[in-house]
């Protein structure tokens, strides 16, 4: 929960399997930590994906019902966006780009490629990786890789310009670009919006 763009309380929850029992929860605890209602919610803000495919699909019907319930808007943001702004805040490289990779299954991730402005290089997609991935890119620039999709990418790779980082807790980026969103209401469409899963029937 967040209020002017700074972090007023945070519940976190990283077993996949009971995300449904533990959201319903979590919004009553956050609700009387800060001390208010729903009534003074003014929008809600969620992870669009991509990710594990019940996680996704819980996390937007509970904040699409919110704002439904609460004739409040809904706010979307893209996972591997986040991770490439806590990317950028943690190495501050100006002249590298940022890929941000979620583990999917064997050699395969969700990823994208940014600039140091968060300008899109390649579109979040789905991808199974080999040596010779982001070759070209990489004998050019370099590109700091992120995220837990990046560990298995590491065994794999073996270019100077590659550089691997643990990525920190995205929560700060997260609440940053909701403010930032909600301020220029930019919103989502509370009939059309859907998780973005990368890859049609992944789930986990």
């Amino acid at each position: 929960m967040s209020l002017n763009g700074q972090q007023v309380a945070i519940r976190e929850n990283h077993q996949q399997k009971d995300h449904g029992a533990f959201i319903h929860t979590a919004i009553q605890d956050l609700l009387q930590e800060a001390g208010i209602t729903p009534l003074n919610l003014q929008a809600v803000a969620v992870t669009e994906g991509p990710g594990s495919y019940t996680g996704l699909r819980v996390g937007l019907s509970t904040a699409k019902g919110i704002c439904f319930a609460l004739h409040i808007p809904l706010i979307t943001i893209n996972n591997l966006w986040l991770m490439a702004s806590t990317s950028i805040k943690q190495k501050g490289l100006e002249n590298a780009l940022y890929c941000p990779m979620i583990d999917a299954r064997r050699m395969e991730v969700f990823t994208a490629l940014y600039t140091h402005q968060l300008q899109e290089i390649i579109t979040p997609q789905a991808m199974i990786l080999n040596d010779q991935s982001f070759a070209d890119t990489l004998h050019q620039q370099p590109i700091v890789f992120s995220g837990n999709g990046s560990d298995k990418f590491k065994n794999v790779l073996n270019h100077p310009n590659a550089i691997f980082t643990d990525l920190t807790d995205t929560t700060p980026s997260f609440v940053q670009r909701a403010y930032e969103k909600f301020q220029s209401a930019d919103f989502a469409s509370l009939v059309d919006a859907t998780p973005f899963y990368a890859k049609e029937f992944y789930n986990v």
